[in-house]
């Protein structure tokens, strides 16, 4: 901020303050610290003064140009060596004069009600100032002067000013921006301050326009990308005239575009496409971003294909109106203003157009993996698997689509070895079912279909076989099944053998050795699809005479002596506990000298207590 004295004509005080606005209560002489060559210009608001610095800093004089009796206000700088400089007539011809003090513009403007006397003490000022004492004078000269009619004025009769200037200039006309943009030309009123403003307002460069009305304003910093500029001139009366708007000349290239998206919108495969990528799309569509308003010119491999206008939000989009070829192409954009300035090039965009579609899928591979019965499925079979694997081979990257009686269960990709592998998205309703396979390439391509693999899913497993009986030798075990299912027959959990029920659902297994001690033997059958349905089970005859028991001990209870008896031993006991062994399950019967005298039966561990 500036240092600012104000010396009151009415008064003759002297404030002194910082900052860049005063407000003036009477006419005074206002003293600015400011470099004569730090000033940019002055303009009139009003009825105020406006300094602007070449810093950009403004400082505005409130009431300057208020005339009162004491007459109009003065603008002095004092400059760093003390230097005085009167500027007169600051908004028009702005006349620097050096003055050794402010004393003799405060005599110059001391009066009385007639405002005719100088004074005294600062005549000599004044004469030393260059001669500004005339500014005081009220006559012509000598004995007083006429009014041009020969009619001698009234010195004790005030004298109205003249109207005040009010009326703005004309706008500045022919402006004309240098083809360097450092520099505008035109013409406006002669005298005028022309001000440059940009399109924010701010002030870019301001001029004086010369006798003949023409004005050169140098810019401080080049505009060469067709800026707005405003040029506005200020009379000496402080009018400012309507602005005249020009633009810069454009030399500035714009910036490299971009391309942001390739689309395909051609079946099976749609969507965006990446750089490096491959379509079956001759005329994919092109969107990116540049500078608004230009137009962007579309290259594949330096060969123009197209052009697009940027909208207003940046954006732009462009198909191709001939087909691409079917070959890799490597895309790039260069955008052109409207002054004809080309930027660079965008980065490269390849894509590939791939119009052949691959083989049909071959090899295909259906495997049940869950079940007793597992492994390929070949067509024409049954199977319990309703999630079977089908694996093959395709085109690395492909993806593979498999559809069931031409419904869409399940996809996958092809790795980079060339094999896939997928199961159902859902379990297979039982049911015959006809597989087939396709592949869409990278590009979009779709191949024709595999040959189909037919086969039934079948999940209900088949009732428990019935009749089932052992014949009196215990040989054989025969009964009745699910036709071609196949018959085990186990005791406990060892398989005794399997037997496939023909035709008829009858089944006959040989059992080696005869079952012939009240076996228990049970029998599942498993039908062609591999589900296994409940056992049933039957008692083999039992005509095998047990094992002799066996007498472990015999014990006494009676007192005094107690506790086992020796064989061939004595005891008092005549009912003594007897204990042994024998086929589990079997009645042991008791004899005494060849009578028998009670039976007991024998637990599942084969013991016995009489």
């Amino acid at each position: 901020m500036s240092q600012i004295s104000v010396i009151s004509k009415l008064t003759g005080v002297e404030t002194t303050t910082e900052g860049t606005q005063v407000t003036l209560s009477h006419s005074s002489i206002v003293e600015l610290h400011v470099e004569r060559a730090d000033v940019s210009h002055f303009a009139r608001s009003g009825n105020d003064l406006v300094v602007t610095l070449h810093s950009g800093e403004v400082i505005t004089l409130k009431n300057f140009y208020v005339t009162d009796a004491q007459g109009v206000s003065q603008l002095v700088l004092q400059e760093s060596d003390g230097a005085l400089w009167w500027i007169e007539d600051p908004t028009g011809a702005a006349t620097y004069e050096s003055i050794a003090s402010t004393d003799a513009l405060l005599a110059a403007s001391g009066s009385d009600a007639g405002g005719a006397a100088i004074w005294p003490w600062a005549l000599g000022g004044i004469v030393a100032a260059g001669g500004i004492a005339a500014a005081a004078s009220t006559g012509g000269g000598g004995g007083g002067g006429d009014d041009g009619n020969n009619n001698s004025p009234n010195p004790n009769t005030p004298v109205d000013p003249a109207d005040p200037d009010t009326t703005p200039p004309n706008a500045p006309s022919g402006l004309k921006f240098s083809s360097d943009g450092k520099t505008v030309t035109g013409t406006a009123e002669p005298g005028s301050t022309i001000t440059l403003k940009d399109a924010n307002g701010n002030v870019i460069g301001s001029g004086k326009t010369g006798s003949d009305g023409s004005f050169t304003v140098s810019l401080g910093t080049p505009l060469t990308n067709g800026e707005q500029v405003t040029a506005t001139a200020t009379d000496n009366a402080g009018n400012t005239s309507p602005g005249t708007t020009l633009n810069a000349p454009d030399t500035t290239a714009p910036d490299a575009p971009a391309i942001t998206s390739v689309t395909d919108d051609v079946a099976p495969q749609t969507g965006a496409v990446s750089n490096g990528g491959s379509t079956n799309d001759q005329r994919p569509q092109l969107t990116g971003t540049g500078e608004a308003g230009s137009t962007v010119t579309i290259y594949d491999g330096g060969v123009a294909i197209g052009t697009a206008v940027v909208a207003s939000n940046g954006t732009w989009t462009f198909t191709p109106s001939v087909d691409l070829s079917e070959s890799t192409h490597q895309i790039t954009v260069r955008a052109t203003d409207a002054a004809g300035n080309t930027g660079p090039a965008s980065p490269v965009f390849t894509l590939t157009v791939d119009l052949t579609p691959p083989d049909a899928p071959t090899a295909i591979v259906l495997t049940d993996d869950t079940g007793v019965i597992r492994g390929t499925i070949t067509s024409g079979a049954l199977t319990d698997a309703s999630l079977p694997l089908l694996a093959g081979t395709g085109e690395p990257g492909g993806t593979i689509t498999i559809y069931d009686n031409g419904v869409v269960v399940g996809t996958t990709t092809v790795q980079p070895n060339g094999t896939w592998s997928v199961t159902p998205n859902g379990p297979l309703p039982d049911g015959t079912h006809s597989i087939t396979v396709t592949e869409t390439d990278a590009a979009g391509n779709l191949s024709t279909a595999s040959e189909p693999v037919i086969f039934t899913v079948d999940t209900t497993p088949p009732s428990a076989p019935g009749n089932l009986v052992v014949s009196n030798d215990g040989g054989t075990i025969s009964g009745i099944a699910e036709a071609g299912s196949t018959v085990t027959i186990r005791e406990g959990d060892i398989t005794l053998g399997t037997v496939v029920a023909d035709s008829q659902g009858n089944f006959s297994l040989t059992l080696t050795p005869p079952k012939v001690n009240g076996e228990i033997l049970t029998a599942d059958a498993t039908d062609t699809a591999g589900n296994t349905g409940p056992t049933t089970s039957a008692a083999s005859p039992d005509i095998t005479s047990p094992q002799m028991p066996v007498i472990v001990s015999v014990i006494d209870d009676v007192q005094a002596t107690t506790g086992p008896v020796d064989q061939n031993g004595l005891t008092n006991d005549t009912t003594p506990t007897l204990t042994g062994t024998a086929e589990p399950g079997s009645t042991v019967t008791i004899r005494l000298d060849g009578t028998d005298i009670g039976t007991v039966l024998t637990d599942s561990n084969g013991q016995w207590s009489y």
